[in-house]
């Protein structure tokens, strides 16, 4: 049997204080919020699985975080997974997120890499970079 692993990476795009905040504070803001909603990924990534489906690969997925902290929009901005129903599926549940507030008057960008696979071992996150601010 197949066993469903997931890891993730992160890159922050723009952000600010237990608002949004660029640097270590900010992305472990932004990895407590998705750790939050794992759960909802990897039922996506599990009803593929048991369809016999492919999952294998790397989806990257801009957010766009609104004044409240809510997510205004979601881009699947590149994938090598072969599946549009677990891209789909993990889409609108990254809609879901609440994230801190950015700054007042401005939007957040967060590039969030989301590793997919169904390997029989474990796997680490690899380290977060990143990206200037927007």
């Amino acid at each position: 049997m197949k066993t469903f692993l997931f890891f993730l990476v992160l890159v922050l795009s723009a952000c600010a204080q237990k608002q949004i905040s660029e640097g270590p504070e900010g992305r472990e803001n932004v990895r407590e919020v998705v750790r939050g909603g794992l759960p909802e990924i990897l039922k996506c990534a599990n009803v593929e699985v048991a369809k016999n489906a492919k999952v294998d690969g790397k989806s990257v997925y801009e957010i766009t975080v609104i004044d409240d902290g809510s997510v205004g929009d979601v881009k699947l901005k590149s994938t090598t997974v072969k599946n549009p129903d677990l891209n789909n599926c993990a889409s609108n549940v990254i809609k879901t997120f609440k994230f801190p507030p950015p700054p007042q008057g401005t939007t957040a960008i967060i590039e969030y890499p989301f590793l997919f696979g169904t390997k029989n071992e474990n796997v680490e996150a690899k380290k977060p970079t990143e990206s200037g601010s927007k």
